[in-house]
């Protein structure tokens, strides 16, 4: 901008781990634009060209906007390598999985994440969640803190607070 060059960002909604498979999810993906007129006009048409859904971001909400996108693709995933452990440590396929993550996925953009949630923190099953704790001790002290750092944030997604000394 201070030698006369137009500025913008043009920022997907989608994991790109590699061109390839970045590449391929494009088209159907959102992205963020912003800018002023023309260069955000050329933007949105690009992003069109491509398939992709365009929408507009002030420069001063892109912190929040990030935060959640990373929040949507890297907690998710944060999760997932959690759970695996877990199922790997007690010798179940992570595969099995799968179909309980998708509905869960898929139930949080039908219904709504906080409408969605299910399991023993929604229930206040604290005797589960102390086992659930033991059982995360197991695998060492740092995902131990991650499950109970996840547990926390359940809670917050469901109104409750966990009791003091659980587990």
């Amino acid at each position: 901008e201070a030698v006369g060059c137009e500025t913008g960002s043009f920022h997907p909604l989608q994991t790109l781990p590699d061109p390839v498979t970045g590449s391929r999810a494009l088209a159907g993906s959102w992205v963020a634009v912003t800018g002023g007129p023309p260069l955000s006009d050329r933007l949105f048409d690009l992003a069109v060209s491509l398939g992709m859904r365009p929408f507009a971001v002030a420069d001063d909400c892109k912190p929040l906007y990030h935060a959640g996108a990373a929040a949507a693709s890297n907690f998710v995933i944060s999760a997932l390598d959690l759970a695996q452990t877990l199922f790997d440590h007690a010798g179940l396929p992570f595969a099995a999985l799968q179909p309980l993550a998708a509905r869960a996925v898929a139930n949080a953009f039908e219904h709504g994440p906080r409408e969605s949630l299910t399991g023993p923190v929604a229930r206040q099953d604290w005797e589960t969640v102390a086992g659930h704790f033991r059982a995360a001790a197991e695998l060492g002290p740092e995902r131990l803190a991650q499950f109970r750092a996840m547990t926390a944030a359940t809670a917050v997604t469901a109104g409750r607070t966990l009791p003091e000394g659980l587990g």
